[in-house]
């Protein structure tokens, strides 16, 4: 996993993954493109460059909110709204894990795409066992003809 970030057009990379941050549009690396509101995208880009480590929430609301006094009830508010937004809008989405004393952590869609595969495993075995019923029906059927 690298993180890259590009202090010139505000663009934080994470693998296929990318913001641009001034202009708040997330790119997947699979073609989608979406627009979130500035704080959402000021708080992934933070995550993103520290992808894999927890973030704390003093680090995060310092950085989403420079120049404002907020609670952190906020970044609590920016955080769900933020997870809403990107299941809500990506097929595949990076995972905002939080750790009690210790903030908020981006977890890389790789590791949710390997939690996704036994459903696939489901399915195959579905379909398989769909087809074993069908020939021991046509089965049953051939033995009543005879």
């Amino acid at each position: 996993m690298h993180s890259r970030q590009s202090r010139e057009n505000e663009i934080v990379e994470l693998n296929s993954w990318s913001i641009d941050v001034e202009l708040g549009i997330l790119r997947d690396g699979q073609g989608a493109e979406i627009r979130l509101e500035p704080r959402l995208s000021k708080l992934i880009s933070v995550l993103m460059i520290h992808a894999g480590t927890f973030v704390s929430r003093r680090d995060l609301i310092d950085a989403v909110w420079p120049d404002a006094v907020v609670t952190e009830q906020s970044l609590t508010r920016a955080v769900s709204d933020l997870r809403k937004f990107l299941r809500a809008n990506l097929e595949v989405h990076p995972a905002i894990e939080t750790a009690s004393k210790q903030g908020y952590r981006l977890s890389y869609p790789s590791q949710i795409r390997e939690t996704r595969q036994p459903a696939l495993g489901t399915a195959i075995k579905s379909v398989a066992y769909g087809i074993g019923a069908l020939f021991l029906f046509v089965l049953v059927l051939r033995g009543l003809n005879y």
